[in-house]
């Protein structure tokens, strides 16, 4: 079980963290950007999302499709559509939720207003993404606030400075298998696990609030605003929590279940990495620069085998979901054969 927000954390950089694993296979993605982008600083992508893939700037969001196999190795991203909730704000980062019918996926933005963080879903897609979202009943429609600055006093960073969400990865489900979670990165550079619940006795909008510790950072007044010592959030399959340190350019994996460390994988040293992925067994990283380009690199062989279970299940459901709607849509059919009969 990982440790509560009011308990020491027991996850220490194991001795052998210092001499990291290499990843290899990397292969650069012909990567494309409508011409009033502003540099992407996140990456959005996962198994269940199929092959969309979201980007993020501080103020615009991307949506692209991932190369399938034997397709070009190219990557081409267009503006998504405007969405209110967001307009206007910081952007800090995006998740992907995925549940519509084939696969469809809303963007839930981390950005910042004048009383904090906030949560908000935004569509990828023209037409079929704001269909599912007219008609979802996902608890995310509504904004919610982020509250990582919530913690125990037993817990404190030992600065004055707020604490701030920086970055999330949604999670498949909260540890007891029920309720809503995600884990966030903080300018604290920490890795902590959040929940969604209600304020004003489940009148007021959505609350996150912490309920457990996976990593703890440490944080100065030196280290700047919120954002300044950004890391990247992934969730790379229904066990293992991706964690991009861009300065020191390498990726630390742990099990979110547990919040122990898995391994370390040390990046390409001739780039600047600023967001990490996982979708269909691969990594994608993308790059900083005047002309960011994503780089697909096979996962570690370690994590191999729970990522391609996960696609497995992924694509029984999404087999099973395709099924009930041509059968639905057959027995619509029927009925309106019957009526004009």
């Amino acid at each position: 079980m990982g440790q509560s927000l009011d308990s020491e954390p027991h996850w220490q950089q194991p001795l052998g963290a210092s001499v990291p694993e290499i990843l290899v296979g990397g292969q650069q993605l012909a990567t494309s950007w409508p011409e009033t982008s502003q540099r992407p600083l996140s990456l959005a992508c996962n198994s269940k999302a199929g092959r969309s893939v979201v980007a993020m700037s501080q103020f615009d969001i991307y949506a692209a499709q991932l190369p399938g196999d034997g397709s070009e190795h190219s990557l081409a991203f267009a503006e998504a559509p405007p969405c209110a909730p967001i307009e206007g704000q910081s952007l800090l980062d995006v998740t992907l939720n995925c549940g519509g019918p084939g696969g469809q996926c809303m963007a839930l933005v981390l950005h910042q207003d004048v009383s904090g963080e906030r949560l908000s879903a935004c569509n990828i897609t023209a037409v079929a993404g704001s269909l599912w979202m007219q008609g979802s009943s996902s608890p995310f429609l509504t904004a919610s606030r982020m509250n990582v600055a919530d913690s125990h006093p037993e817990d404190a960073t030992g600065s004055s400075m707020q604490e701030e969400a920086t970055s999330i990865a949604l999670a498949e489900q909260c540890q007891d298998g029920s309720g809503s979670c995600a884990f966030v990165g903080t300018n604290a550079r920490r890795v902590v696990e959040v929940r969604m619940g209600t304020s004003d006795g489940g009148q007021g909008e959505p609350d996150w609030f912490p309920t457990r510790l996976l990593q703890r950072g440490q944080m100065t007044e030196q280290d700047g605003p919120a954002g300044s010592h950004r890391m990247g959030i992934s969730l790379i399959d229904g066990l293992h929590l991706g964690i991009l340190r861009p300065d020191q350019r390498w990726l630390d994996v742990l099990n979110s279940k547990s919040g122990e460390f898995v391994g370390r994988w040390q990046l390409p040293r001739d780039k600047r990495w600023v967001a990490v992925c996982s979708a269909q067994a691969n990594l994608y990283l993308l790059t900083a620069g005047r002309d960011p380009q994503v780089w697909q690199f096979p996962l570690p062989e370690m994590l191999q085998p729970a990522a391609k279970s996960e696609i497995g299940v992924a694509s029984t459901a999404a087999q099973t979901e395709h099924k009930l709607s041509r059968t639905k849509q057959r027995m619509n059919n029927q009925q309106a054969f019957l009526i004009a009969n």
